[in-house]
């Protein structure tokens, strides 16, 4: 922040309380049993934060926010019910809240009595790959799926069945095949990443978006409903295993070399990221045998 005072103000207005705990030049506000928000200075950092809170119901903040003339953004609704808006602090900082939908038939309960926890969808980072490594020829084009490659039987039908969201990017998403996933067979909330959504032709149950892909994840998650996420772009899926994100890498070896276009993880330079499989030896390497067509 660049003014603290001031900060401290917005975020006692934007809480409605003032700061539960101010240790040195840091002012804290607890937001669960294990999430705290702090605010502190640092002018060069100033305006570059993201942070997305799950709440129960946007009304009550909204309602402050009005109260207070605090102005934000469009309130957005995804696919499946899921509230998201956004309000920008004084030095330009992003704050996010997503509400999920309350489902019809909910009754109250007594306070004291243990809800079940709901299932966390994994994180599923999903290509077809050539042999040599590509997900995309050159430009990005598919041309080279046109050989007739096909997954194992079932595995389709079980991705249609359980995904909940899609995260892509922009490069993915214009591409022909980029606005049907598995042929059009799965309609959902898809979220696709991109440096000027402003000039993205509008479709139904696609957000278009500039934010840090880690936040988009918790998008995708409580867009998801307890099923799982797949993410369909290697730049995107490479920023997320970094993170510790991905939760499975899911490929299927198509028998082709293409010596050129889109890499799944490329990062000259970089640390090897070390990988275990599902089941079995932790140290087998996997065989494939092909020969040659030409």
């Amino acid at each position: 922040m660049r003014d603290l005072a001031a900060a401290i103000d917005w975020y006692a207005a934007f809480f409605a309380r003032s700061p539960d705990e101010i240790i040195g030049d840091e002012a804290m506000w607890q937001v669960t049993e294990t999430t705290w928000l702090f605010v502190a200075p640092d002018e060069q950092r100033a305006g570059g934060g993201l942070v997305t809170l799950g709440v129960a119901s946007l009304e009550p903040y909204l309602s402050r926010w009005r109260a207070a003339g605090m102005a934000h953004q469009p309130i957005e609704t995804y696919g499946n019910g899921v509230q998201h808006v956004t309000i920008l602090d004084p030095d330009g900082n992003s704050i996010s809240l997503a509400a999920a939908p309350t489902p019809e038939d909910k009754t109250e309960r007594p306070e004291h009595t243990e809800r079940p926890q709901a299932r966390r969808g994994r994180v599923l980072w999903s290509f077809m790959m050539s042999l040599d490594g590509f997900v995309a020829g050159p430009h990005h084009s598919m041309d080279w799926m046109a050989g007739g490659y096909r997954a194992e039987p079932g595995v389709i039908e079980g991705y249609i069945e359980g995904t909940g969201a899609i995260i892509a990017g922009r490069d993915g998403w214009d591409s022909p095949v980029g606005h049907s996933p598995w042929g059009g067979a799965w309609q959902g909330p898809i979220f696709v990443l991109t440096h000027h959504p402003e000039d993205a032709e509008p479709a139904e149950n696609v957000t278009f978006l500039h934010r840090d892909p880690a936040e988009v994840v918790q998008l995708a998650l409580a867009a998801a409903g307890g099923k799982d996420i797949m993410v369909f772009s290697p730049s995107i899926g490479a920023q997320l295993i970094d993170l510790g994100l991905i939760d499975e890498i899911d490929l299927h070896i198509a028998p082709v070399l293409l010596g050129d276009g889109i890499r799944l993880y490329s990062k000259p330079g970089a640390a090897p990221v070390r990988l275990t499989p599902l089941e079995g030896d932790p140290a087998s390497t996997a065989r494939v045998r092909y020969r040659s067509l030409s």
